[in-house]
């Protein structure tokens, strides 16, 4: 049975490399998750993203950077661009979220 979402404003970058993406800011994205999914929208003049990922298909890691709030989506949908990111002022909340929902945070 699929829970209440968890939902927040994020910034989204996503691209076929990880130093040439493209994406939204905060405010622009929604980050919304339950046990079953997580979900990455945003509607905007340049960007019409829907991105869906089962629990079981997907692994969050923090980025290694200094200071940065990235989150690191790993799948293998080969529909969806290799590296997507998600930042956001809440990372701890967010973290914490994630890991009471199931995900594998590294």
């Amino acid at each position: 049975m699929e829970s209440e979402p968890f939902q927040l404003k994020c910034g989204i970058r996503f691209g076929k490399k990880t130093w040439w993406r493209e994406g939204v800011t905060f405010p622009f994205g929604q980050l919304s998750v339950t046990d079953e999914c997580l979900e990455l929208s945003s509607s905007t003049a340049l960007y019409e993203i829907h991105y869906r990922f089962q629990r079981s298909d997907c692994r969050i890691k923090k980025s290694s950077a200094f200071l940065s709030r990235e989150l690191w989506i790993e799948h293998s949908n080969t529909d969806y661009p290799p590296f997507i990111t998600v930042n956001s002022f809440q990372q701890a909340r967010l973290i914490k979220q994630l890991k009471e929902l199931g995900y594998v945070v590294s």
